[in-house]
């Protein structure tokens, strides 16, 4: 929920293109919030740095590295049991991979759909992406504010503001300081940064430099403009 699977391919695109635009042939790319790798998986740079809040994602991408692999399938008490160990590369997998939508430890998703046959198809797309981010440096987790970056492009995937708020909050997301966030934006855009973050929407000192219309929800029954937006 939320990734940015479908449409990462176009994103680091147009990141790649601002950077042409800029003089810069390989700068050194950084994502504090990497999830799913969905723009990461893309980027064509030799020094990439990943990162994110979530210690089971980082655990599951840096085992991956190392040659692991999730199962084709976990049962529904495997998965909720999971949730109660510590962080690890099966946990994370089970966390996303195995969750309705991709939304944490949220409805099993054989509860829907067909169990073994979606399990099977994260598990693939995991081992896929992992062949393409076998170079990627990935950080200890912790949260995108712990950074300073200098001399960097940044991509950011925050949580949306429209996730954070609303009738279905997502827990996942509680706590996140949308205000403290935009200012953090403006502050390495002018440390030498070029910085870059995907929203719906943005303060009014930022500037579209990007846009797409996406699938909102996992029903396919409401649209949105993705927007990529820039430090004006």
């Amino acid at each position: 929920m939320g990734g940015k699977g479908k449409i990462g391919k176009e994103l680091s695109s147009k990141i790649h293109d601002i950077c042409e635009e800029k003089g810069l042939e390989d700068p050194i790319y950084f994502e504090p919030f990497i999830g799913m790798c969905g723009v990461m998986r893309h980027i064509k740079y030799t020094n990439k740095i990943a990162c994110d809040k979530n210690e089971d994602i980082i655990n599951m991408w840096r085992s991956t590295q190392k040659g692991w692999l999730p199962p084709r399938f976990l049962s529904r008490e495997q998965v909720f049991t999971l949730k109660n160990e510590k962080s690890s590369d099966l946990r994370g997998f089970a966390s996303f991979g195995c969750s309705y939508g991709g939304m944490p430890f949220g409805t099993y998703i054989g509860e829907y759909n067909k169990g073994d046959i979606e399990i099977d198809r994260s598990s693939r797309s995991i081992e896929r992406v992992s062949s393409l981010v076998k170079e990627v440096d990935f950080l200890d987790s912790r949260s995108y504010d712990e950074f300073v970056p200098t001399n960097m492009v940044v991509y950011c995937d925050p949580p949306y503001i429209t996730a954070c708020s609303g009738v279905r909050k997502m827990k996942t997301f509680e706590g996140f300081d949308h205000d403290v966030f935009w200012e953090n934006m403006r502050k390495w855009s002018m440390n030498d940064n070029i910085v870059l973050v995907s929203e719906f929407t943005a303060p009014d000192d930022f500037k579209t430099v990007w846009t797409r219309r996406a699938i909102k929800n996992v029903s396919h029954s409401t649209y949105v403009e993705e927007k990529l937006f820039m430090f004006n």
